[in-house]
């Protein structure tokens, strides 16, 4: 890149818009006036509230891209694609934020043109300055969109010790800022360099500011003064122009701030209105004027021959009604001169109220109707679409698509509303005029005369009431069936230990305590797991180390998958027990080349985000109006589905998508219950606050309220697939939701991420192995010993103090409490299974993925980069295993633990 001068242009553009924005903003500073400070703040605020919606989706991606850390993450798979030669990511967010940044720049005009009628009613001054402050927002608008995507890439830098090749990485960093900063000095030129014509001399004459108009025809070509030349333009680049702007009269009316779609009104004091000479001299209009006819005082204000050309109202408004407020006759009045009567000064005009066809705004409702249609379309294509699909477009693109398509569809709402429930009815065409002295025609209004009722019609509030009633009829994210009849054959867990144990007896090794001499120094270990919640992030750090450690120790002649016993998992850490459990326990097939670790890393850099941001952010907006659920709009079922898809290119059998009770009743059949595991998936029921499980045994009734808790026994009513199992435990807040599970037409239950009780599933594994426990007394009492060896897969450290509570704590120490109680329920959780282990000669082996949250982050799509910190902190871990917490498994500690021969089952034992 040497020889390349890349901050000129830069510079150049920051010098064009600090130019144009420093102009915009001298003229709001000069419009401000002697306006007191109260009324300043009261338009801004009213100006801000117009704009709303596209203020909410701005503000929303400020916070998505710059804060966090699941949002950057997003980007950051952008430049990791670029990288692999893939630009479709990029296309899909650049074009993505340029639609973003177009539609936000009009939607925000629009909802203000609409909105705003402050012209009726404030000071000439606080007018000007509203119009002022709103160029300024909407400029802002225009480009804020770019701003906020490129400052979460620049903000997004890489972490240098774990980027394998730092210059292909620099260039793939910066390429997406280069395209996203082209687009926005692309878009800024096309809005910003106005014609020479329109925009100054527009709101001069809106205004009727003569000093703006002259000093605007001063920097006019063909004046005295010598002006600047505007920056040379490209044909297309004027095209788009006229294109995107308003005719000079539509800028003129727009700019009126009486609301666009309201009746306009022109009125003429009557001479009530002034006192002394000036009355005397105003009689004298008054009686010209009582000598037009009525059509000619119907048609009057729309005379060019009676007002000139900046005052005359356009021949295109229709007249609704003319009216002569208080015109009464002196002998009506008791004596009292018409300026004398109540409200006389207020009413005392010559009123006409004119109808304002929505052709009058042609170019505007031009655009209207494309950005509407294409929202429209698009959104209907994002409802058709496939899950599998949105990983073509990327999460990125979706995020940045949903907040340009939901901008539109607002706009049309507001359209709806302000254009179509709130209008006047035409004249109609070829309607006789009204007869000279007849009755006087005029237009209805659309709400008059038994028609009230639109005037109160708002979509909005129809939206809004869909809203409500179709969250009592819908049935809420049901948990997907497949349709199968769901027989419950699972063993009891007693008897699942006992055979499992059996099985295990006949390959594995025992080992010897060094450091005791008592009968019970040569042991059987059986390992326990457990597994954080955390997403993506500890599913794959649970597979792929598990996977390493598999991998690892079969090369030493030890079968590591054959000595766990039971798994336990809340969320994401479910996700990645269940993967490993496929692949270890249910295909057999497997070669002396088969890497446990390469199959986890491969199922997991699938982009399981996409699918679950566009069903979140375009089909279920619009499932919350439908009444009944609709199975292809649910991001809950959209993320099964991925699941499935992504594990078909794992192996040649797909057991994500198979009936979870029949694929392990199959694996029982043909290899005996002892072939497999305990596996104990932890979510959480809502109506209960219980946390529950989903497992391939029979709990024992020694855990507490085993019946109520174990949902395969009597709550999930029919078949449910592997992939839904898993998804019982993984729906964590805002981004998943509530799984629902009807038990009769007027009762039904919702399940919840696991981790809303506990989230290490600790508290699982102590009810695990308090009720094997006696089981593992008996086999004791016939010479067979037992150690627990308890592997704990969690994401860093736990907070032990959470900080003082100095400020707002009549608030805060309720808020930190509520949110501080699962921690402190972890940490017992945890201390109790630590007890219970030692008290059983074992030990708890805690493997903490050492990363932050910056650099792994939680989410359900890992970068590269995240991935590759993973496969870092996995081989370190494995590297230092004889000085890490890996150095207190059986197999490792040499110094303490001695490996002895494989041993058969002792004769007599209770396994026989």
């Amino acid at each position: 890149m040497k020889g390349i001068d890349i901050l000129t242009p830069v510079r150049k553009f920051a010098s064009f818009l600090f130019a144009h924005f420093f102009e915009k903003i001298s003229e709001l500073l000069h419009a401000r006036g002697s306006i007191p400070a109260n009324d300043l703040m009261k338009d801004t605020l009213a100006t801000l509230l117009s704009a709303g919606m596209m203020l909410i989706f701005n503000l929303t991606g400020l916070l998505v891209f710059l804060f966090l850390p699941q949002g950057r993450d997003v980007l950051l798979i952008v430049s990791e694609d670029i990288t692999d030669g893939k630009i479709g990511s990029l296309f899909w967010l650049a074009f993505g934020t340029l639609v973003w940044s177009l539609f936000s720049e009009f939607g925000m005009r629009y909802a203000i043109y609409v909105t705003d009628n402050s012209g009726v009613s404030l000071s000439e001054a606080r007018v000007n300055w509203r119009r002022s402050l709103q160029v300024v927002i909407s400029d802002v608008f225009i480009i804020l969109p770019f701003l906020i995507v490129i400052l979460g890439m620049v903000f997004n830098r890489p972490i240098s010790d774990v980027i394998a090749n730092a210059r292909n990485w620099y260039v793939a960093q910066w390429a997406p800022v280069v395209v996203l900063y082209l687009l926005m000095t692309a878009v800024a030129h096309v809005y910003f360099i106005r014609k020479k014509d329109t925009p100054a001399v527009a709101t001069a004459a809106v205004t009727g500011d003569q000093t703006a108009i002259a000093a605007v025809q001063s920097d006019m070509p063909g004046s005295n003064k010598p002006t600047k030349p505007l920056p040379q333009q490209s044909k297309l680049m004027d095209k788009l122009r006229d294109f995107i702007q308003l005719s000079k009269e539509e800028q003129e009316w727009c700019g009126k701030l009486t609301g666009i779609y309201n009746p306009f009104i022109f009125l003429l004091p009557k001479p009530s209105n002034f006192i002394g000479e000036a009355r005397e001299r105003y009689l004298n209009f008054e009686q010209l004027f009582s000598q037009l006819s009525p059509a000619e005082r119907n048609r009057f204000p729309q005379n060019t021959a009676y007002l000139s050309e900046c005052s005359v109202v356009p021949a295109a408004f229709s007249l609704i009604k003319y009216t002569e407020d208080y015109n009464y006759k002196d002998a009506d009045n008791g004596g009292k001169q018409e300026w004398e009567l109540p409200g006389a000064i207020c009413n005392g005009r010559y009123r006409w109220v004119y109808f304002v066809p929505g052709s009058f705004y042609a170019r505007l409702h031009r655009m209207l109707y494309l950005i509407v249609g294409l929202s429209l379309l698009f959104l209907v294509l994002m409802l058709l679409f496939p899950a599998t699909y949105y990983e073509n477009i990327g999460a990125p693109g979706l995020l940045t698509l949903a907040f340009a398509c939901w901008t539109g569809v607002y706009i049309g709402v507001l359209y709806v509303d302000y254009a179509v429930f709130r209008r006047g009815k035409p004249l109609q065409p070829g309607m006789p005029e009204e007869p000279e002295g007849g009755p006087r025609r005029y237009i209805e209004p659309l709400y008059g005369k038994g028609n009230w009722w639109r005037s109160v019609l708002s979509l909005r509030a129809i939206l809004l009431t869909l809203v409500l009633l179709s969250s009592a009829f819908n049935d809420d994210h049901p948990v997907r069936m497949n349709g199968q009849a769901g027989m419950d054959n699972r063993p009891d867990m007693i008897v699942h230990f006992r055979e499992w144990f059996r099985h295990y007896q006949l390959t594995a090794s025992r080992f010897r305590d060094l450091e005791t001499k008592t009968s019970d120094s040569v042991f059987y270990p059986i390992v326990l797991v457990c597994a954080e919640g955390g997403a993506l992030r500890t599913a794959a750090y649970t597979s792929m180390m598990l996977g390493t450690i598999q991998d690892s120790l079969v090369k030493e002649g030890i079968d590591f998958k054959s000595t766990v016993y039971a798994y336990s998992g809340i969320s994401g850490g479910s996700l990645g027990l269940a993967f490993f459990n496929t692949i270890a326990y249910m295909d057999g097939r497997h070669n002396a080349a088969f890497s446990y670790r390469a199959k986890g890393r491969d199922f997991f850099t699938a982009d399981y985000l996409a699918a679950v941001i566009a069903r979140m952010c375009y089909s279920e907006v619009v499932q919350l109006l439908l009444p009944w659920h609709v199975e292809k709009f649910d991001r809950a079922i959209a993320l099964e589905s991925n699941w499935e898809s992504s594990y078909d290119k794992i192996g040649p059998d797909n057991y994500f998508s198979t009936d979870y009770l029949t694929l392990w009743h199959r694996i029982g059949r043909e290899r005996g219950i002892g072939a497999y595991p305990a596996l104990f998936i932890n979510t959480t029921e809502v109506e209960s606050g219980l946390q529950c499980w989903l497992t391939n045994v029979k709990p024992d009734t020694a855990m507490f309220y085993a019946q109520e808790r174990d949902l395969l026994r009597n709550k999930i009513r029919g078949g449910i697939n592997y992939s839904t199992m898993i998804n019982f435990s993984t729906r964590f807040p805002l981004l998943s939701p509530a799984g629902c599970l009807p038990q009769s037409p007027a009762h039904k239950l919702h399940y919840v991420d696991g981790g809303y009780v506990e989230n290490t599933g600790s508290a699982t594994m102590t009810e695990i192995l308090r009720c094997i426990g006696p089981a593992i007394d008996t086999f004791a009492a016939h010479g067979i010993y037992i150690r627990p060896f308890v592997v704990t897969l969690r994401f860093g450290e736990d907070a032990t103090n959470s900080g003082e509570l100095n400020m707002g704590n009549e608030l805060s120490e309720i808020v930190a409490g509520i949110y501080n109680v699962r921690g402190g329920r972890v940490r017992m959780a945890e201390r109790e299974l630590e007890d219970m282990v030692h008290k059983r000669q074992g030990r708890v082996i805690p493997l903490r993925l050492a990363r932050n949250v910056k650099e792994v982050p939680m989410n359900w799509v890992l970068s590269a980069r995240s991935l590759r910190n993973l496969d870092t902190f996995v081989n370190i871990t494995w590297k230092q295993r004889w000085d890490n917490c890996l150095s207190g498994m059986y197999c490792f500690n040499k110094q303490k633990y001695l490996r002895l021969s494989q041993a058969q089952p002792a004769t007599g034992s209770p396994c026989e």
